[in-house]
């Protein structure tokens, strides 16, 4: 019988190793894929910048020269509250309407003097119509905070 059990605690011993291997083999192999996944990340990240790079110094060298970025999301919210207040224009006749005021990427020419002079008329029509619509914005904004409707979800009404 001490032959048999011998036998038995040498395959449990070459088990132990072989299962031993097989994990330090898959250790190694984690790492190699770890850092082969690294470097795709560092070229992806290294060609993205390159690219954003390339896209700024475009921007900037641009004819334009000037590029307001935000200005359909700034039009898209006024024409927004003009319209929840009543204001009687609409997205197509407005006056800032993003094409009218020149807020296009890449637009034609001018030198900075006109740039800041169109600027200028643009923001003095902003402020009038701001000064015009301020109270009807403020009340529908104090209205809709103020004008709750409390209800519960179906799923809470049932239990």
């Amino acid at each position: 019988m001490s032959s048999g059990l011998q036998e038995l605690m040498a395959a449990e011993q070459r088990a132990a190793q072989i299962i031993q291997a097989a994990r330090s083999e898959r250790t190694e192999k984690m790492k190699q894929a770890q850092q082969e996944a690294q470097q795709v990340i560092e070229e992806y990240r290294s060609e993205k910048e390159t690219a954003l790079q390339k896209q700024a110094t475009q921007n900037v060298s641009s004819s334009q020269g000037w590029q307001l970025r935000g200005a359909g999301f700034l039009h898209r919210l006024l024409v927004r509250i003009c319209s929840a207040c009543g204001h009687p224009q609409s997205d197509k006749s407005s006056s800032l309407n993003a094409d009218a005021l020149g807020w296009q990427q890449g637009g034609e020419g001018g030198d900075f003097e006109q740039l800041k002079s169109e600027s200028e008329q643009q923001l003095q029509g902003l402020r009038s119509e701001f000064a015009s619509n301020k109270d009807r914005a403020i009340d529908f904004l104090v209205k809709v905070v103020t004008d709750v409707d409390p209800q519960f979800p179906e799923d809470i009404r049932t239990m």
